[in-house]
């Protein structure tokens, strides 16, 4: 499967050009980690204008290029072989572009950041961010972020981006990659035999996507709107999580409340287009629904 990681330029640049190299190789240590010595593809996406990854500044005068240049030759060899897609915008569909283009993310307690962006590329590839731990704010594994909603208005709600800044990050998030039990994190809530099926059928970069999202919508208590959650229309209080499935299309799981507290995630579909497949699945996950409580 592929990795994304999407460099985070608002940890960008160190103080000075030994810090930098320090912390990027610690960063880098973080990736490798996560690769675990696997097969998986690495990609990194860099949100320039035109400018290729080799001329990013980790400190003032010191770039990517001086620091492939003087790191281990086995890391250089690694890094020459990470697929640099800079700038990011033209690795994305036009459908992931709408999905950046329709919120402005922030960091939770903090100022925006100039180059806010990148959480929304991050969101919408299902990717990492890539930080230098040049902050407090940076050195943890996993970022809250908002959004603004009509008008620059902030909205009470909240997504996890998960950051690799250090080598103890990628550990961290491999171990959380490779260890995919629904009944771990459901907590009190259900998922139907329907759901069970359709998620031990995808293929692991898309069950790595699947688990991570509902995941997060379980710490949510399955409230908020979009991009996580959207209500639909011509249904009987179904509702959707929304993310992008790897290698193209959208992922839809449908869910409805269930009682007091607790949910069922009750249907999972990869679309192509719009509307392709909604009809058939929200009567199935009424279906579902009501032979559950029977």
């Amino acid at each position: 499967m592929d990795l994304i990681f999407c460099i985070n330029q608002n940890s960008f640049p160190a103080v000075d050009s030994c810090t930098g190299n320090e912390l990027f190789d610690d960063a880098v240590q973080g990736v490798l980690a996560l690769l675990g010595g696997g097969k998986d593809r690495c990609l990194f996406y860099y949100d320039s204008n035109g400018e290729s990854l080799h001329s990013l500044d980790i400190a003032e005068g010191f770039t990517y290029e001086n620091f492939l240049q003087g790191c281990d030759p086995d890391l250089q060899l690694f890094l020459y072989e990470v697929e640099d897609k800079s700038p990011a915008l033209d690795a994305l569909t036009d459908d992931q572009i709408d999905e950046m283009a329709a919120y402005n993310f922030y960091l939770a307690g903090h100022a925006l950041d100039h180059y806010s962006d990148v959480y929304s590329l991050a969101w919408v590839t299902s990717g990492f961010l890539l930080s230098l731990a040049t902050d407090p704010k940076w050195q943890k594994e996993a970022l809250r972020i908002s959004k603004t909603g009509d008008s620059g208005r902030f909205v009470d709600d909240f997504l996890l981006l998960k950051n690799v800044a250090s080598q103890k990050h990628g550990k961290l998030h491999w171990q959380q990659l490779h260890t995919i039990d629904l009944n771990t994190f459901l907590s009190g809530h259900v998922a139907s035999n329907e759901f069970i099926d359709w998620f031990a059928q995808l293929e692991t970069a898309n069950q790595k996507i699947v688990a991570d999202k509902i995941k997060l919508a379980v710490d949510k208590g399955f409230q908020g709107g979009r991009p996580l959650f959207d209500s639909l229309n011509n249904s009987d209080a179904v509702r959707e999580i929304r993310m992008s499935a790897f290698a193209g299309g959208a992922i839809r799981v449908l869910f409805k409340h269930h009682f007091e507290k607790n949910y069922i995630l009750l249907i999972g579909f990869i679309k192509h287009s719009d509307d392709e497949g909604y009809a058939k699945n929200i009567t199935a996950a009424e279906r579902i629904y009501n032979n559950m409580l029977n």
